[in-house]
């Protein structure tokens, strides 16, 4: 629609795009730096961190012999989510992992899901 689309026009030629592409990399910046500091802190010596220079996720590659969809499901009773990667004959990985999105939570919310998170990796109610 070409209301829109000028409107849209306008709003990149004035700035307003790059400007709010600026806050929200900080923001999810911010946001992927406490989720790996968290994890390190909590989880750093049973998962390896994947730290992205890009997105809205990342990867905590959980000890081998540890299934994700086990963790996974568990997250989710919790009311966390957690999305598992397995290994299967077409991604041949060597070790099951958690894709963890930082994007739609706040620092505070991250620090907690994590502790949450450490407790079922540990086996702690």
């Amino acid at each position: 629609p070409m209301l829109e689309q000028l409107a849209l026009a306008d709003f990149i030629a004035g700035g307003h795009f790059a400007r709010h592409l600026r806050k929200m990399r900080l923001l999810y910046l911010e946001r992927r730096d406490t989720l790996v500091a968290t994890l390190r802190r909590e989880l750093g010596d049973l998962v390896d961190v994947g730290v992205p220079e890009a997105g809205m996720h990342l990867v905590a590659w959980l000890p081998e012999g540890m299934s994700a969809r086990t963790v996974a499901q568990r997250a989710a009773a919790q009311g966390l989510h957690a999305l598992p990667i397995v290994s299967d004959d077409q991604r041949p990985y060597s070790r099951d992992g958690l894709m963890l999105g930082f994007a739609s939570d706040t620092p505070a919310a991250l620090r907690a899901g994590v502790r949450r998170l450490a407790r079922l990796v540990r086996g702690q109610p």
